[in-house]
């Protein structure tokens, strides 16, 4: 299981595209590459944003030099009701279709992650109903790498919402048996799910106090570069703890 962000000595980072420049400067085994989806969705509100602001992105999928270390993230259009006061009055689910065949032309878009989305995020039926517009393949070949969006913002209790992410996540791996599965923005407490039926998530939750102590301590947010280590190292240990303790690899290794 991967954990992409972007922290000091982590092997696996995620940057915007905007960004790219830092990854000059570290060492790491895989990277993920932001197109930047919700600065797109607030700057064009309740518009599809045009495919010219994909371009970037299409450009580095299709260079000759891109790095094989990289996995870029094509752009979807998430399901934001009301977020950031967007209320969406499109079908973001045929936009974002749209979208992966726009860069399935790529030369190397295997490395793309492309991400399913749905006009719903808490009806079962109706996200179920929405994966299934997405195909198996692309250009005749099977998908390496899908990701699945908007599945941190559900709005049911704690309880229920753990249940939709886990059925969801499992119906995904059981269309998509041999793709590596990314769920962006994931929450902790979803990790048991997450182990058992993803491959990788990210998340930036580390980047707020992971504990009542360091918020006492440091306050809600961290606010320079040595808060950030200490913020994300105790994030980071508290997956690893909850790992072991559990027996979570015993998922993946099941799975192969």
């Amino acid at each position: 299981m991967r954990f992409y962000a972007f922290a000091e000595g982590h092997k696996y980072p995620l940057v915007k595209i905007t960004e790219l420049k830092k990854l000059n400067k570290i060492e790491y085994d895989s990277a993920i590459i932001d197109v930047g989806v919700y600065d797109l969705v607030c700057k064009y509100k309740d518009k599809p944003f045009p495919k010219e602001r994909l371009e970037k992105t299409f450009e580095v999928l299709d260079s000759n030099e891109l790095d094989k270390r990289w996995l870029v993230a094509t752009a979807d259009y998430p399901a934001l009701p009301k977020e950031h006061g967007i209320n969406i009055d499109y079908d973001n689910v045929k936009e974002s279709l749209n979208n992966w065949y726009y860069y399935a032309k790529a030369k190397n878009w295997k490395q793309g992650i492309f991400t399913l989305q749905t006009q719903s995020i808490t009806d079962y039926d109706q996200i179920i109903s929405d994966y299934m517009k997405f195909p198996l393949q692309l250009n005749g070949e099977e998908i390496p790498y899908i990701g699945i969006g908007s599945l941190c913002r559900l709005v049911k209790n704690k309880k229920d919402e753990k249940e939709l992410f886990r059925k969801l996540l499992q119906f995904v791996r059981e269309r998509y048996p041999k793709s590596h599965i990314h769920v962006w923005g994931a929450s902790k407490w979803h990790i048991e799910a997450l182990y058992q039926y993803a491959d990788s998530f990210d998340s930036t939750k580390w980047t707020r106090a992971p504990t009542s102590k360091l918020k006492k301590k440091y306050g809600k947010n961290c606010k320079n570069r040595e808060q950030r280590k200490i913020f994300f190292d105790t994030y980071y240990e508290g997956i690893m703890t909850y790992k072991s303790q559990n027996k979570l690899d015993q998922y993946a290794e099941d799975r192969q």
